[in-house]
């Protein structure tokens, strides 16, 4: 929408919103109420009737325009297909790629059942069974700050439920784990890693 066209609106508006404001007198004097009055006792005389009625029409017809403007905004997004502020272009920040399938880059063997990860390499009892699902969501083990996996390249994140990466991790072949590269974005304990349980591991 051009200059003009929003030059146009904004003056119609003030207009709408100055007969909205003395209509609103009109009312109050059949009512028996004097607003003009009321701000000029109220002030102790320091303001005269004259000097009150504009300035209380001047500020409601000021608070009536910011509302009718805001509305007008609000309908032309709408009918013009327009994103909401913050998500157009550059300002959306995307959330991480959920991944729906089992990537080239994931070994063959990280949806199967049998992962501990060990979430506190510090205390025995810091360990738990963790499972992948293929919808990219954890399964076993899913809380707050196991909730959803991906692969970004040959490493395996894991994300908290609000998005943040709790922790990256990276396929020993050998060892038959995922061995956390200490990201230092990930908000999870250092040095955690995922390793088979000796069943999980004999079984496949």
């Amino acid at each position: 929408m051009g200059l003009p066209v929003r030059t146009l609106i904004g003056i119609v508006l003030a207009f709408v919103s100055t007969l909205i404001a003395r209509t609103a007198f009109e009312i109050s004097y059949r009512l028996g109420f004097y607003p003009e009055k009321w701000l000029a006792d109220l002030t102790m005389g320091a303001l005269g009737s004259t000097l009150a009625f504009w300035l209380i029409l001047s500020v409601a017809a000021f608070a009536i325009w910011i509302g009718l403007e805001f509305a007008a905004r609000r309908w032309l997004r709408a009918n013009s297909g327009m994103p909401p502020p913050g998500t157009a272009g550059g300002d959306k920040i995307p959330g991480p790629t959920i991944t729906q399938y089992l990537p080239a880059t994931a070994p063959a063997i990280l949806l199967q059942d049998g992962w501990i990860l060990n979430f506190n390499p510090t205390v025995l009892t810091g360990r738990k069974l963790i499972s992948f699902n293929s919808n990219g969501q954890i399964g076993e083990g899913r809380n707050q700050n196991e909730w959803t996996w991906s692969m970004v390249g040959d490493e395996l994140e894991i994300r908290r439920r609000n998005g943040d990466l709790q922790n990256r991790f990276r396929f020993d072949p050998h060892g038959t784990k995922f061995i956390s590269t200490n990201h230092p974005d990930a908000q999870g304990i250092r040095d955690q890693f995922i390793f088979r349980d000796r069943a999980a591991q004999n079984s496949s």
